[in-house]
């Protein structure tokens, strides 16, 4: 019996349109399904109407850093991955704080073989016999 590639829905939030229109199709064609936000509020709707399997959030947003963000996602939805992402190395007395509800961080920029491998990771989470074929 073959088993079908897992499909992750996945809440990307960056204020950052050039990624959207880069990361939405890539992940798309990859069977994934994307819900996109570019501000924290938004995100947090996103999150209440999809409930994603991972959030793939930017560190820098407006209104709301990614890390209270990332605090927020973690409340409304307990299952889900989060990974942060950032141009900015991180910052060593963050990087303890927010390991409590981040799954992984990515630096930008990131190779889609980077992105692909932390997807890969959350296949089958809260599943049974599923592979991730990405």
């Amino acid at each position: 019996m073959t088993t079908q590639p897992a499909v992750l829905t996945i809440l990307l939030v960056d204020d950052n349109r050039d990624l959207q229109s880069v990361m939405r199709p890539l992940l798309e064609s990859f069977g994934h399904r994307v819900a996109f936000a570019d501000e924290p509020m938004k995100a947090i709707d996103a999150a209440l109407r999809s409930q994603p399997d991972v959030c793939i959030i930017d560190v820098v947003l407006p209104g709301m850093d990614g890390y209270d963000l990332a605090a927020r996602l973690r409340k409304i939805a307990p299952h889900a991955g989060i990974v942060a992402m950032s141009a900015n190395p991180r910052e060593p007395d963050r990087e303890c704080e927010c390991g409590i509800y981040l799954d992984h961080y990515l630096n930008k920029p990131f190779t889609v073989d980077d992105l692909l491998g932390i997807l890969e990771t959350f296949c089958g989470k809260d599943t049974t016999a599923m592979r991730c074929d990405l």
